[in-house]
């Protein structure tokens, strides 16, 4: 989750949309903010958006060797439930990070949509 803090009453701003605003109402004061210094929070890991940009190949070679690593341990019977857990833990924060370094927010499709994309004025039909 991306937020930001209110400078009027210093609460926490959340929202998946901060990239995108450049300003946002605080629901404590009312206060309408200019959005900057967005931090992204994850399950007990929050870093700044632009430290997190600055760094963004180093946290995806990290889960990229973290998911490896689950690979591995899913055929190690001597690998504790707790050990599991933990890694799945680790690997779903790592990828709550990287969503929020995106630049745009994605929306999440919960029913199957049908796009018609024109190129070269041929017409297909696509299903997301």
């Amino acid at each position: 989750m991306l937020q930001t803090n209110c400078p009027k009453c210093k609460s926490v701003i959340e929202s998946p949309y901060l990239n995108e605003l450049s300003s946002v109402k605080c629901g404590q004061c009312q206060e309408v903010v200019t959005v900057e210094n967005v931090f992204v929070a994850t399950t007990g890991f929050t870093i700044h958006r632009e430290d997190l940009n600055n760094r963004i190949s180093r946290y995806e070679k990290l889960l990229r060797e973290v998911e490896a690593e689950r690979t591995m341990m899913a055929n190690d019977k001597t690998v504790s439930e707790k050990t599991s857990q933990s890694f799945d833990q680790f690997c779903l924060t790592l990828h709550e990070l990287l969503e929020g370094a995106r630049s745009h927010f994605r929306l999440k499709m919960t029913r199957e949509l049908y796009l018609q994309m024109d190129s070269d004025h041929n017409k297909r039909l696509c299903l997301h």
